[in-house]
């Protein structure tokens, strides 16, 4: 100001304040004017200061909040890039798990009976008995071909589920994977458990059916419980097997192993209706613990 002979203007500068003995940093607005004297010669310096630190300090802090929020935005941005991967690779699994009930079952059946017809008209020479026996085992397969496809079909939307409710499409299913995989699964449900909001009941089954297929395929058992409660805070179920574990696997969320799409689909399950899933495995077996609201997410 002395050299220049003008006003300088500062803003938001910083500097230190002895306040009862403590050094505090302080941020002012200030003007620096020259003085003169009665020669028109600067020989002083006006000094003008607000006290901005407020103003800054809470800029500051709303500009961290901005970097927070930022920082949530990019990870839930990178969480819905990874839903959505996880969500494609479930529904290719259930592509091919269709795929392979339909060529395994119903394939199978149409190709013995095609076998079967075709040789019918080999037999129009033959006695009308050996004819019969040809029709009648060909009506057996459609027998078996129309309950192989009725299976596929409960597989894919249970009809109790929604007219009988949760414990009777529940039993359905383990008695009929007993029947095809001979896994045993020892089912309890609580008997004061009512009518719960349709979201929750389909998944809740899609869980059981989902983690089940696991023990079925991987766990090397054929034993497995299902126990399934409620709770003040909504219900609770537990799907457990006392297999080999799940090799290298630490917790959901730390695993040296990647955790398959059935897992991964059973937790997104339970976080869209704002509930709880966990798993525990061990070489002693597997643990699958879910808690979820009783009434619908909103």
């Amino acid at each position: 100001v002395y050299e220049s002979e003008k006003t300088y203007v500062g803003k938001e500068a910083e500097g230190k304040l002895n306040r009862f003995g403590k050094m505090d940093t302080i941020y002012l607005d200030f003007t620096l004017a020259p003085m003169r004297n009665t020669d028109g010669k600067v020989d002083g310096v006006l000094f003008q200061g607000d006290d901005v630190t407020d103003k800054v300090l809470a800029r500051t802090r709303l500009e961290e909040r901005v970097r927070e929020r930022t920082a949530e935005l990019r990870n839930a941005q990178s969480d819905l890039r990874d839903l959505n991967r996880q969500l494609l690779l479930a529904q290719e699994e259930e592509r091919r798990r269709l795929a392979l009930e339909l060529h395994d079952g119903a394939g199978q059946w149409l190709v013995a009976l095609k076998w079967k017809l075709g040789s019918l008209p080999r037999r129009l020479e033959q006695s009308p008995e050996q004819i019969l026996e040809g029709l009648n085992d060909s009506l057996k397969l459609l027998d078996s071909l129309s309950e192989e496809l009725r299976t596929v079909s409960h597989l894919l939307h249970p009809p109790l589920l929604e007219d009988a409710g949760l414990p009777a499409a529940l039993q359905q299913y383990v008695e009929g994977l007993f029947e095809r995989s001979g896994l045993a699964v020892d089912l309890q449900i609580d008997p004061a458990l009512e009518r719960l909001p349709r979201e929750v009941e389909a998944t809740v089954f899609r869980i059981v059916q989902e983690a089940l297929s696991n023990v079925h395929r991987h766990a090397n058992t054929k034993t497995s419980a299902v126990r399934i409660r409620t709770a003040s805070n909504g219900i609770t179920v537990e799907i457990e097997d006392k297999g080999g574990g799940i090799p290298g696997f630490k917790s959901i969320d730390n695993s040296s192993v990647r955790l398959g799409v059935g897992i991964l689909g059973m937790r997104e399950r339970v976080r869209l209706l704002r509930g709880s899933f966990d798993v525990q495995s061990s070489a002693a077996g597997t643990k699958i613990n879910v808690i979820l609201p009783a009434k619908q997410a909103a």
